[in-house]
């Protein structure tokens, strides 16, 4: 069986975020790195209807917590946070196939959480106010996206969310605390850092 990640971005930008995304909802990108994905879900399958192949997508909600990537929104707030850095703030401004083997699972947290919100949260968590600075918001930046489905992967296979966002926003925070910047990514361009506050995770 081959397990292929996907992503959120393939749904694209929504009318509001209590937009209940299954895994057959429409895809609509609106950047490249989304259509990218939705050009990757469909090359899975087509793999799975020429050869045979048992392929599984799993849809991934905005992963984040203890040795993620530092380049996500978690991270970034709390490594700004502690080091008195500026966050760029933009607020003013399936159903399984019976047809050889193919499935695709969404997985993610069963609300939404915009950027305002998880800026509070890492606050809290730290136990420090963040610099602000207001920005405007950048084109293909999806910041009203809905929330997961994840009732299809839950009756399949039992899986469900277990850590709430303050939890993995602590387990986060502990983690950069213990070990800092042992994972490094070479800087990001500004339009990279740029954080929307009305973007879910």
């Amino acid at each position: 069986m081959v397990a292929q990640a996907s992503t959120r971005s393939v749904f694209g930008q929504r009318a509001n975020n209590d937009t209940h995304l299954t895994e057959t909802a429409e895809r609509r990108p609106i950047n490249p790195y989304g259509a990218s994905k939705v050009g990757a879900d469909v090359m899975a399958h087509c793999y799975s209807h020429l050869y045979k192949m048992n392929v599984t997508l799993v849809r991934i909600f905005a992963t984040y917590g203890p040795r993620g990537r530092p380049d996500t929104i978690p991270r970034i707030l709390i490594e700004n946070i502690v080091n008195d850095k500026p966050i760029r703030n933009l607020e003013k401004a399936q159903q399984l196939n019976p047809c050889n083997g193919f499935a695709e699972f969404n997985t993610g947290a069963p609300n939404s959480t915009t950027l305002n919100e998880l800026i509070a949260c890492a606050e809290k968590v730290i136990g420090k106010k963040a610099t602000i600075d207001n920005c405007p918001v950048p084109p293909g930046d999806a910041h009203t996206v809905g929330h997961p489905c994840y009732d299809l992967i839950k009756d399949t296979l039992g899986w469900e969310p277990k850590v709430g966002v303050e939890e993995g926003m602590r387990r986060t925070y502990d983690h950069y605390i213990q070990h800092g910047d042992s994972v490094n990514i070479k800087e990001k361009s500004d339009s990279k850092n740029i954080l929307h506050s009305r973007q879910t995770i």
